[in-house]
């Protein structure tokens, strides 16, 4: 696949799990938010978060 298509699917999967945020648990919501952020600054907060939780910063989405 193109890289514009992967990116889409992971900003689509990122949409579903915001929509359905009562649903998914938290290194999950941050991953999606990540994926949809476009600041660099905020990606990094986000890295050391998921980090911090116990995850690597390429934990999967699961919408």
């Amino acid at each position: 696949m193109k890289r514009r298509n992967i990116s889409y699917f992971k900003k689509s999967r990122a949409q579903k799990i915001m929509a359905n945020v009562m649903n998914t648990d938290l290194m999950t919501f941050l991953s999606a938010t990540m994926n949809l952020c476009k600041s660099a600054v905020v990606k990094t907060h986000m890295r050391e978060t998921l980090r911090e939780l116990g995850q690597s910063a390429s934990y999967r989405l699961s919408a």
